[in-house]
């Protein structure tokens, strides 16, 4: 695929480089997947069967979720928890901590737990430190995570900034669109999957609603050099047994 941003092809056309010459020298790049969809969309699925023989470099936030609430003997879901609306600031809390003040940006939640506020510093320095070594790991990177908006994608390619010329950009794209009900179905079916195993995953309804809501198509401007389709809409289906 050409793209006109990058200064190979300013030589391409200036015939300096061959076609030929222009391809290989993609082909000798490293890649970035940005993974853009909803849970329970075939994200996992795709990365195993494309990456059967490699192992690419993994930025995903609630694979650092998992372990950091493993490390404080807590589950996914327990990383989510607010203190009930009649809570008060002080009260204790044996598992989560004291009720506090919630820092300004969570608008939608008053009060919380201290050590839930602890435990997300904690997951958002792991992720940040993990977005740091992504361009310099010598391996392709996949950006594991919903990337719905233009501001959430133009986020997960800061795992390259400075080194975009390194890397082949590609949007890989799963619609979703007309199966919403199949997706929420999916989200479920896993959690209890996963609860049958002894964890604990939820995506309220709700959630996936207001995920899948705020979704924006990939413009051009956002820079990737390629945006791929998985359409996993009928394999869900079937999944679920709705053909």
């Amino acid at each position: 695929m050409y793209n006109k941003n990058n200064p190979n092809y300013k030589l391409y056309l200036a015939g300096i480089l061959s076609e030929n010459q222009y391809y290989e020298m993609l082909e000798d790049k490293k890649k970035i997947f940005v993974l853009v969809g909803p849970p329970a969309v075939g994200k996992s699925t795709w990365i195993k069967s494309t990456f059967q023989k490699d192992d690419p470099y993994i930025i995903n936030r609630d694979a650092i979720v998992e372990e950091v609430a493993s490390q404080m003997g807590m589950t996914y879901d327990d990383m989510f928890s607010a203190p009930p609306k009649d809570s008060t600031i002080g009260t204790e809390d044996e598992k989560y901590g004291t009720v506090v003040d919630s820092p300004s940006f969570m608008t939608w939640q008053p009060l919380s737990y201290s050590n839930i506020l602890d435990a997300n510093k904690l997951i958002n320095d792991k992720l940040n430190d993990k977005i740091k070594n992504a361009a310099t790991s010598g391996r392709d990177i996949v950006v594991d995570m919903t990337n719905m908006t233009a501001n959430a994608r133009k986020q997960a390619l800061k795992s390259i900034s400075g080194k975009e010329e390194m890397f082949h950009k590609v949007a890989v794209v799963f619609p979703f669109h007309g199966a919403e009900h199949i997706v929420k179905k999916m989200a479920f079916k896993r959690s209890q999957e996963i609860k049958s195993q002894g964890g604990s995953k939820t995506i309220p309804p709700e959630v996936l609603d207001r995920m899948m809501n705020s979704f924006q198509e990939i413009a051009p401007e956002e820079g990737f050099d390629e945006v791929v389709e998985m359409d996993n809409r009928q394999k869900l289906k079937e999944l679920l047994g709705e053909n």
